[in-house]
């Protein structure tokens, strides 16, 4: 509820320990959003290294449709869940590195962003 008002904000990083639903419909109003960086803090020893970011979760970052960059580093990631970023056609860097991808289609699923 408090992020509705930040309507303005373009560019937001934010350092978890995990990732849920309910954080990325809170995330989902903040329309304006080019730039967004969820990766897991690499020089934070009191961070892991990695969370799992479900399809529903990426469903609800999907309709942030002006990002250009998102830093989903250290993730756990399905398949499944990446096809769940196509209508992020503006999108022109994905970082997924340090994560997890799971799934028989995963570079499938990469080609089809």
């Amino acid at each position: 509820r408090a992020l509705s008002s930040l309507t303005t904000v373009s560019h937001l990083k934010l350092i978890l320990s995990s990732f849920s639903d309910e954080r990325a419909n809170a995330l989902a109003c903040l329309t304006a959003l080019t730039h967004l960086d969820l990766g897991y803090g690499d020089d934070d020893p009191d961070i892991p290294n990695s969370f799992f970011v479900s399809k529903e979760s990426l469903t609800a970052l999907a309709s942030l449709v002006r990002l250009t960059y998102l830093n989903l580093s250290g993730s756990r990631l399905s398949d499944e869940g990446l096809r769940a970023l196509r209508p992020l056609t503006a999108l022109s860097h994905l970082n997924l590195s340090g994560g997890i991808l799971s799934g028989d289609e995963v570079v499938s699923a990469l080609c089809s962003l």
